[in-house]
């Protein structure tokens, strides 16, 4: 073999070599490739789930809100007596006024029932995602709920004293405090939940 031969043997060994090695290289930069893409798309898919939850969260809570004004407001419409018959031990007007406003509250919330159950049932998933420290506004929300409906049961109880029929009042009225320094006591605490809630999704989507 003359050396002009080995040369040409040496040269296609080392072409085959660089070859190989590139397709190598190659591949493992096609697996680092790969490995960037799936870690960014988890990362979109897990974001865009936050935010799907958050966002259905934060408008049950407006819509929640929004609900309790509804059942707040003290005119009554005539449909919503429609049927409605006093109880047969109602014999005085004051008491039976008193129970139109209790029957009321009640009508309106079992036509805004569905938003308050779709808000106690999307707290699990929420805590689920973003843990236990994250659901203090349903909690004070379930019991802002039941604070309403609990007054608007006391308030056609006979006996009640004039503080305790004047406490009922502020609770199931929002009108009732234009005259009140103190304000809507019971509504700006509603309006506060939900701005809280709000600033923690907002805080989360960040």
């Amino acid at each position: 073999m003359d050396q002009l031969e080995i040369i040409l043997n040496l040269l296609m060994a080392t072409g085959r070599h660089i070859l190989e090695n590139a397709g190598g290289f190659l591949n493992l930069v096609a697996v680092i490739i790969a490995l960037l893409a799936l870690n960014t798309w988890k990362r979109e898919y897990k974001f865009k789930r936050d935010s799907e939850l958050l966002e259905e969260a934060l408008i049950l809570f407006y819509q929640a809100e929004h609900a309790i004004v509804y059942l707040r407001d003290g005119f009554i419409f005539s449909d919503e007596l429609q049927d409605f018959e006093f109880p047969p031990e109602l014999e005085d007007d004051y008491s039976k006024e008193k129970y139109k406003y209790t029957h009321t509250i009640r009508k309106r919330f079992d036509e805004k029932q569905h938003i308050f159950d779709k808000l106690y049932a999307i707290e699990f998933r929420f805590r689920a995602r973003f843990g236990y420290e994250s659901i203090a506004e349903f909690s004070s929300m379930k019991k802002s709920v039941k604070e309403l409906l609990l007054a608007a049961n006391q308030y056609s109880i006979k006996g009640l004293s004039k503080e305790e029929i004047t406490k009922t009042q502020e609770i199931i009225w929002k009108d009732y405090h234009k005259s009140s320094k103190e304000g809507d006591v019971f509504g700006n605490s509603v309006n506060n939940i939900v701005k809280d809630f709000d600033e923690l999704c907002r805080k989360k989507l960040q």
